[in-house]
């Protein structure tokens, strides 16, 4: 369904197609899409595809040794208690991988590696965003053709599946024109046109007989046969596939294949230079901005011809905005961008979501950031009501049981507690609530000043180093440290035979089990 104002469209599209235009395919193992294009019921994505809507092409789909961990089953993990590394062979634009974990905790004992021929490098700018407890995606964009991925750590043991993007088609059903086009009379005198959209209908046969290709005329007084699609939306791409014709696929000998910006300008140009044709021709290229993609033959050549062009990438979205029409907004921690793919967010969740896009509010006994904390069980409950407290704050909703102080009906946030509180007195009754590590003002001018909210404990000014939330009570996790926990342990911390324990002091970040290479310095830095 589509809306305009007042105006309501209701768009129904064939089996096995979805979107505002039927311009996205069903990606599910049985085809059983809803109007999302999301699996239904027990369906799931086809092999070789995932993410949203299933519509990232997976290039770590049974690329690897360990089968179990690229055979696109979540279920299946690895039972190997010595592995703590994964390589997997590919070529192409690295930008973002999904991984899928058997136990929570390990999604953040995992690093990763990018091989470019013969050197290897650190993820070292990588962001990540949770999408449930057992998945984590990340993002580490390069623009030089990749050869591998390197997945090591203790969290490698429990790992379950690793997809790697390929991007999605942008060109599928979009808008698209030729030069001329060859039509022929059918069976019954019809007529048939194999006319520009025949090469975006989603169908890479290059048999004849299925007429799922396009033909411009043979003409030689013609100069430049071309082909164009035009994307709906500019995008960043990373790969492009041209499908030729099983027979005659001399035709698309020297052809020329060029990006355009959407003012017009040539942004990337490929000639094919083989005096032998192929049956698929796959380029990779790192393009931003394009809007258009112009395939041509030379002068000399007479009939372009085309089975299938597929434009692999993604859209490229104005800040806070993301979804393949950039028509979903973002809803992170602090208005900060989302990825453009899923909406997850490196920064974390507005507080009281979760889930991948941040949009699944606290289940009704949660609350805070990731929805990391329970209602206080203190708070009263009334079974007609849908929650208990506030999804963002915490706030019990229908006040506290005797004994206890609003808002979050808890007995104490920190330790400097000096008295029970009744819950028919006001909060100035109830001591002090601020947690030990509540952080000071950076410019303290003032002798004694407030450090959290009296009405519900949050500290004003962040945290000390090593504790992190809303009230500054939780430790840094794992391989994190420092004020508000923002910090990584240096990669060169040797972790501890203990996976659940921190490679760096949460504190400062010294290497607390020594380093893996190079002397034993405080912080392990070469």
């Amino acid at each position: 369904m589509v809306t305009e104002g007042a105006v309501i469209y209701l768009i129904y599209c064939e089996t096995g197609w979805f979107g505002s235009s039927c311009q996205y395919r069903c990606r599910c193992m049985q085809n059983n899409c809803d109007a999302n294009g999301l699996c239904t019921g027990s369906d799931r994505c086809l092999n070789g595809w995932f993410g949203p809507a299933c519509q990232y092409a997976d290039l770590a789909y049974n690329r690897s040794d360990f089968t179990e961990i690229t055979d696109a089953d979540d279920d299946t993990c690895n039972t190997d208690p010595h592995l703590d590394r994964v390589h997997v062979q590919l070529k192409g634009i690295f930008t973002w991988l999904r991984v899928v974990v058997s136990n929570p905790k390990s999604r953040y004992q995992l690093k990763f590696r990018l091989r470019f021929g013969s050197s290897v490098d650190w993820c070292t700018d990588g962001r990540t965003a949770p999408v449930s407890e057992r998945v984590l995606d990340v993002y580490c964009p390069s623009n030089r053709t990749v050869l591998g991925v390197i997945i090591l750590g203790l969290g490698v043991r429990h790992l379950c599946s690793l997809y790697i993007s390929g991007g999605r088609n942008m060109a599928l059903r979009q808008f698209t024109n030729q030069s001329t086009t060859s039509t022929f009379a059918g069976p019954n005198n019809e007529i048939i046109s194999l006319g520009p959209d025949k090469a975006v209908d989603g169908f890479t046969d290059g048999n004849t007989k299925m007429l799922t290709c396009t033909h411009t005329i043979n003409d030689d007084k013609l100069f430049g046969q071309y082909w164009t699609v035009r994307l709906g939306h500019p995008g960043r791409v990373s790969r492009y596939v041209l499908y030729n014709r099983l027979t005659m696929g001399y035709r698309l000998i020297g052809f020329k294949l060029e990006s355009f910006s959407k003012e017009g300008a040539a942004i990337f140009s490929f000639a094919d230079a083989s005096p032998i044709s192929q049956t698929v021709y796959t380029i990779h290229n790192e393009t931003l901005g394009v809007a258009s993609v112009t395939i041509s033959l030379p002068f000399n050549k007479t009939r372009l011809t085309l089975c299938e062009v597929e434009v692999y990438g993604d859209t490229i979205c104005e800040s806070g905005h993301y979804g393949r029409e950039c028509e979903k907004q973002c809803n992170c921690l602090n208005s900060e961008d989302c990825f453009v793919s899923s909406g997850g967010c490196p920064s974390g969740c507005h507080t009281g979501y979760h889930g991948e896009n941040c949009r699944t509010p606290c289940s009704s006994d949660q609350y805070g950031q990731q929805c990391t904390y329970n209602c206080s069980q203190f708070c009263v409950r009334d079974l007609s009501d849908d929650r208990t407290c506030d999804l963002v704050s915490g706030r019990c909703f229908r006040g506290c049981q005797s004994g206890y102080s609003a808002p979050r009906c808890e007995t104490v946030y920190g330790t400097d507690v000096s008295a029970v509180c009744d819950a028919d007195k006001g909060e100035a009754e109830c001591g002090s609530f601020c947690s030990p590590a509540c952080a000071r003002p950076v410019h303290d001018t003032v002798e004694d000043p407030e450090l959290c909210s009296i009405e519900d404990g949050v500290c004003l000014y962040g945290c000390d180093a090593g504790y992190s939330g809303p009230s500054c009570l939780d430790v840094c996790r794992l391989d994190t440290y420092g004020r508000d926990c923002v910090l990584s342990c240096n990669k060169n911390c040797r972790h501890p035979e203990d996976e659940f324990k921190s490679s760096c002091d949460h504190v400062n970040g010294s290497c607390l089990h020594g380093c893996i290479s190079g002397p034993n310095r405080t912080y392990c830095e070469m």
